[in-house]
C-alpha cells in the first residue's frame, strides 16, 4: 500500500478468524499489535492510534483476519 493511502486507514483484527499464530506482532512496526493478541485475541484489538494503516500484518495473515478500513477522523 502507498504511504498516501495508508494514511487514512487502520488495520481491524477480526477476532472469530484469528489463529493466534503471531505473525501479525512480529512484522508490526509501530507496535499496534499487543503481544498478547494471538494468545488473548478475543480480549484484544489492534491499537488505531498507533496503526498506520501500512498493510504489512494483511499480507502474512494467513486467515485473513485483519483487513484495512477506512479510519474515522
Amino acid at each position: 500500500m502507498n504511504r498516501s493511502n495508508a494514511d487514512s486507514h487502520i488495520a481491524v483484527l477480526d477476532i472469530q478468524a484469528c489463529l493466534g499464530c503471531g505473525r501479525c506482532v512480529d512484522v508490526c512496526q509501530t507496535k499496534a499489535i499487543p503481544p498478547l493478541i494471538g494468545l488473548y485475541s478475543a480480549l484484544l484489538e489492534i491499537d488505531k492510534n498507533k496503526c498506520d494503516g501500512c498493510g504489512i500484518c494483511i499480507s502474512l495473515c494467513t486467515q485473513e483476519a485483519i483487513k484495512l478500513v477506512k479510519s474515522s477522523p
